[in-house]
């Protein structure tokens, strides 16, 4: 992203100092969301390790206690 960034600004005839900040930026900006969606879904995969679980306690627990506690 950073080279092609820089080549733009090149090919645009910006190839001095202030392009090649303008390309870094560019080239820094555009990699952000890919970045941002790879941290989103590890985020989701690691909240669903706690999620899943607890869910299914709350469901699942008066059946639990009703198996071990049978009415007479």
């Amino acid at each position: 992203y950073l080279k092609n960034a820089w080549t733009a600004q090149q090919a645009a005839g910006q190839a001095g100092e202030a392009g090649l900040l303008d390309a870094i930026r560019e080239g820094a900006v555009q990699r952000v969301r890919p970045k941002a969606m790879t941290v989103a879904v590890i985020v989701a995969g690691l909240l669903s390790l706690f999620v899943v679980p607890a869910a299914y306690w709350l469901m699942r627990r008066r059946a639990a206690r009703e198996a071990a506690n049978p009415e007479p």
